[in-house]
């Protein structure tokens, strides 16, 4: 799966207050299942604030490429200083602010993820203190497909894999984390949230859609010790 499978209509305007709009470039929205709908809100703040923080982002750095470009900057005598605070501020929304707002987003991801699960059916089992993939397990266990259950497995681990290394490591390379088994560092940007989107969407579709089959397995399961 690729972030272009889910691209969003750039040419449509978006109304803040639209959640269908904001999430149906990655879901089926507006089921009418009533455990979906926070999950939904969620689900669009996240993309609204992906989308706001980027296009801030650009913008200041535009205005600063003007400005490098324009020379207005630069002080007499200091040009050369001049020039590497403008390069410095610009360094740090590029090269910090940026990836730091791409991870909070996939973090965001996995919380929104996390909560939505706490409230769905799950196979007997009591995962409310459980982290994210024992939850998504836990409630596999009653998809009726199996090509579902594998898929939604797949995305939340790998929405899991980077929220992890992002808050262990925010943006840093080497040290202890880099040091366990299988420790991988990733690239915080926007094409990594595109596919945090991609992924969730079709977490929460799929659990959308056979939401009747597996409430109804778990409404039916025997509880008796």
């Amino acid at each position: 799966m690729t972030s272009a499978d889910h691209e969003p209509d750039a040419g449509r305007p978006i109304d803040h207050f639209d959640v269908a709009q904001l999430v149906e470039p990655y879901m089926p929205a507006g089921q009418g299942i009533s455990n979906f709908v926070l999950f939904e809100y969620r689900f669009a703040a996240l993309v609204w604030l992906h989308r706001t923080v980027a296009t801030a982002l650009d913008a200041e750095v535009g205005r600063l490429l003007t400005i490098r470009r324009s020379g207005v900057h630069r002080i007499p005598g200091w040009a050369g200083e001049s020039d590497m605070t403008l390069d410095d501020s610009m360094g740090l929304l590029q090269y910090d602010a940026a990836p730091i707002s791409a991870g909070a987003i996939v973090a965001g991801c996995c919380s929104a993820l996390e909560s939505l699960l706490t409230y769905l059916p799950s196979a007997g089992q009591d995962v409310a203190r459980g982290g994210l993939l024992r939850k998504v397990r836990a409630l596999v266990e009653l998809l009726p497909d199996r090509a579902d259950a594998d898929l939604v497995i797949d995305n939340a681990r790998w929405l899991a894999e980077r929220r992890n290394s992002f808050a262990h490591r925010l943006l840093d390379e080497g040290g202890l984390w880099d040091k366990a088994p299988g420790a991988t560092s990733f690239t915080f940007d926007d094409e990594l949230v595109e596919e945090s989107f991609a992924r969730l969407g079709e977490i929460a579709g799929i659990l959308a859609a056979r939401y009747e089959a597996y409430s109804s397995g778990a409404d039916g399961r025997d509880e008796s010790p």
